[in-house]
């Protein structure tokens, strides 16, 4: 009897139990749901220091049904840009995936706010932004170097850097930079079907050094008119021995950095769009943020100062 009892017992906890866990189950106002249509996606940045105004037009995908990561150009739109007082119509480039216009035939003006138009058969999105009127460089550096760098006997070269903040205003940077080399490279002969060693010049993109708090964007908040340290640089030299006639014995020619002070639309969209490159399981998604109205990504504006380092 004492068994039925607990089995009675039981049967009406998980009768409960159930129930409940049912009761917390709610339908969602379709209203409230993310829209699944797809969307225009534009990217363009713009400067005076550029020499080419570029702009990437895409279509989003859709959040329910299959996806497609390859990226798809929209080539038919037509791409305006304007300061208000004269239009260019930007043509498209075949060959680079993106409409394309030399800056010499419409030069962008520090300062000056423009006006980004996109249109196609089925709909138009736009955006504005103002290039900043002020720019700053990099006022010191320092090397030093770090021996057997993920590779034994390979050598790497660090550059600190530091620049000073605009004063007076909401700033927002971001530092990049490369380095020119001369180095022996095999380079393949479809002549001879052979690789044949050759002396060669090439500019190699810096890398930021995987340190803390070595943030690839800034900002001067509660920094205002002070030094601000970019962040630290590094170039891999490889190994190289006097006796092989292969190596590749580099020989550093110059150092370009570049310091770009950023308007706000392309700080947060930047910002946003590495958070969600985080490998860190604990943390949520972030949505980007997107300056395109009615459609999604971004059109900013930088002014660039820069310093070249010779050796």
């Amino acid at each position: 009897m004492l068994i039925h009892k607990f089995h009675f017992g039981l049967l009406l906890f998980l009768l409960v139990g159930l129930s409940s866990c049912e009761s917390l189950i709610n339908d969602v106002d379709p209203s409230k749901l993310p829209d699944r249509s797809s969307k225009l996606v534009v990217e363009s940045y713009i400067a005076p220091e550029k020499e080419k105004i570029e702009v990437v037009v895409s279509r989003s995908q859709t959040i329910y049904g299959p996806t497609d990561y390859n990226f798809t150009p929209i080539s038919n739109a037509v791409v305006t840009l304007t300061d208000g007082t004269s239009a260019i119509d930007i043509p498209y480039s075949a060959e680079d995936e993106r409409y394309i216009v030399s800056a010499s035939t419409y030069p962008i003006h520090p300062g000056t706010q423009y006006y980004l138009t996109v249109s196609t058969e089925q709909e138009t999105v736009s955006a504005t932004t103002t290039v900043p009127l002020e720019k700053t460089a990099v006022s010191s550096y320092s090397f030093d170097s770090l021996y057997h760098y993920k590779v034994a006997g390979d050598t790497a070269l660090r550059i600190r850097s530091s620049f000073k903040d605009i004063p007076g205003q909401a700033n927002y940077y971001i530092c990049r930079g490369y380095i020119e080399v001369e180095l022996n490279e095999l380079v393949w002969d479809e002549t001879t079907e052979g690789y044949n060693l050759q002396r060669r010049r090439k500019k190699v993109s810096l890398r930021y050094d995987d340190g803390i708090n070595n943030r690839l964007f800034q900002t001067d908040a509660n920094l205002d008119g002070l030094t601000l340290k970019s962040p630290n640089f590094i170039y891999r030299i490889p190994s190289s021995s006097p006796d092989d006639p292969n190596a590749p014995q580099v020989k550093l020619i110059r150092i370009h950095l570049e310091t770009l002070n950023i308007e706000k639309n392309y700080y947060q969209f930047h910002q946003t769009k590495y958070q969600n490159l985080n490998n860190n399981p604990f943390t949520e998604p972030t949505i980007v943020f997107s300056n395109i109205e009615g459609g999604l990504g971004c059109f900013g504006a930088y002014h660039m100062g820069v310093l070249e380092i010779p050796f």
